[in-house]
């Protein structure tokens, strides 16, 4: 996982700065948030449970009215400004993209590895609606999680060493079978690439104007069709399976 952050880190980096600083930022805001919403309302028991000084239970709630305030509205203006970059860092990678089609070797450009390989590097940029900011973004929620971890951690660590240590366990199996299913689905998905461009070639068969004649003298179309629901059904399968 490390080596693929680095490597969105740095291409996103050389395409859009600004991306990666608010895409950072409100990640970070995101995991102090909910320490926030942990710590002060404890002082704010305490105080009742205790002195109730009316002046203090002021100063506590209006801390937190504030920091939650303040927070939202900085997660809101981060998330909107590093989706818009978002889409900068996107059109880059289709220019780089396009201009690698344009320079390929002519005589490879209709090989199945080519074609392969282009389906996988479409899938890097526009992947399942999402593409490559939706895996560096996932990236980025890990680290902020491990920053809000690392505080609940703390917290817990007041209370009771043995609920720490439980707590630690349970998210350390959570991780491990976590860590084993997404393997698992990236090599699903590399093995749809290659399904789910020969489905589209199929899909664009019955569209396109100078196989229509041969389709319909040769009377291809429900042989076609049998081959095209053959590699819906694999791609579905698939789907299927990455989802459980």
């Amino acid at each position: 996982m490390l080596k693929g952050l680095l490597f969105f880190l740095k291409h996103g980096w050389a395409a859009s700065k600004k991306y990666i600083i608010y895409l950072f930022a409100g990640h970070f805001i995101s995991a102090v948030q909910p320490l926030g919403n942990i710590v002060l309302p404890k002082f704010i028991i305490d105080e009742l449970l205790g002195q109730r000084r009316v002046d203090h239970l002021c100063y506590l709630v209006s801390a937190l009215l504030l920091f939650n305030l303040i927070s939202n509205l900085l997660s809101a203006f981060l998330t909107k400004e590093s989706f818009v970059q978002r889409i900068v860092v996107s059109s880059v990678f289709i220019q780089k993209l396009s201009r690698k089609l344009w320079q390929a070797d002519f005589g490879q450009i209709e090989t199945p590895e080519y074609l392969d390989l282009k389906q996988k590097a479409e899938k890097f940029i526009y992947g399942d609606w999402h593409g490559f900011g939706y895996i560096l973004d996932s990236s980025v929620v890990i680290l902020s999680k491990t920053v809000t971890f690392a505080g609940i951690i703390a917290i817990i660590a007041t209370m009771s060493v043995w609920v720490v240590l439980a707590f630690i366990g349970l998210v350390l199996l959570g991780t491990m079978v976590e860590n084993w299913a997404e393997k698992k689905c990236v090599s699903l998905y590399m093995e749809l690439a290659s399904i789910e461009r020969r489905g589209v070639y199929l899909s664009d068969l019955f569209g396109s104007f100078p196989f229509a004649k041969e389709i319909r003298l040769g009377r291809l179309g429900d042989w076609l069709m049998g081959k095209l629901r053959d590699h819906h059904d694999k791609m579905i399968r698939i789907y299927a399976k990455s989802g459980r």
